[in-house]
């Protein structure tokens, strides 16, 4: 039997290739999302391809691209060197529901109550982490008064008999972004006079901008059982009663 005494000798070819990698300016956010990939790949680089995860590329070397729904997306990047070799990176990207800034809160109610307090309520967003309460004595100079993840708030730092205080509420999503300001929301401040003796004129102020405007005012008056009845009903804002 023969012996293998020698092997041939063989040439390996080392060809160059470019070493893929990249950054992204968010691994966890919230949408809707700007994403800006930045290139850090070495090496000769011919071509760059990402996959985006929802079905959308680019071939830019460092692209950005506007993510509008959350979820999790597994980018691709793959780059092409001037030898033919191809390399690969991947990333994933998480992104929670948000606030782009347009959507609005809903108000709903701000009622009186016993003339020391103010009872506000608004409508649940699903992408709210908790809601900003805004406060202003004069209907211009909006303040924030409170941050809290309720969707009422109980003003007693007030005289309801005396003026009209005007709110306006803000979400705010897990990644710190507002959104749009809901409609106003004020109290109804309810004056009269009398003349003669004989007539109560009443005047009471608007409830403005309510999202889908104000039908009628009801006046009610307090019997000597301590009920409150109805005695009109009316789209005006002043009233005779004889």
């Amino acid at each position: 039997m023969e012996t293998l005494r020698g092997a041939k000798e063989q040439a390996v070819e080392i060809i160059e290739a470019p070493r893929p990698g990249f950054k992204m300016s968010q691994t966890n956010y919230c949408s809707p999302y700007l994403l800006q990939i930045t290139d850090t790949s070495l090496g000769k680089v011919q071509n760059w391809l990402y996959e985006f995860g929802d079905g959308s590329d680019s071939n830019i070397a460092s692209p950005a691209h506007l993510y509008a729904n959350a979820g999790n997306y597994k980018i691709m990047q793959t780059l092409t060197g001037p030898t033919g070799c191809v390399t690969k990176d991947s990333a994933i990207l998480h992104l929670r529901s948000g606030f782009s800034g347009i959507e609005e809160i809903n108000s709903l109610t701000s009622n009186v109550i016993d003339n020391k307090s103010i009872l506000l309520n608004w409508q649940s967003h699903e992408n709210a982490f908790a809601y900003h309460i805004f406060k202003s004595e004069n209907d211009t100079n909006y303040l924030k008064y409170i941050t809290q993840t309720d969707t009422f708030y109980l003003d007693t730092k007030i005289k309801p008999e005396e003026r009209v205080y005007s709110y306006k509420i803000t979400g705010l999503d897990s990644c710190n972004r507002l959104s749009a300001e809901s409609r106003k929301m004020k109290n109804i401040l309810l004056t009269g006079t009398t003349q003669a003796n004989e007539l109560s004129i009443l005047n009471w102020t608007p409830y403005e901008v309510w999202q889908n405007g104000v039908k009628e005012y009801i006046l009610e008056y307090q019997d000597d059982d301590l009920n409150f009845v109805a005695i009109s009903s009316t789209t005006q804002r002043t009233y005779t009663d004889i």
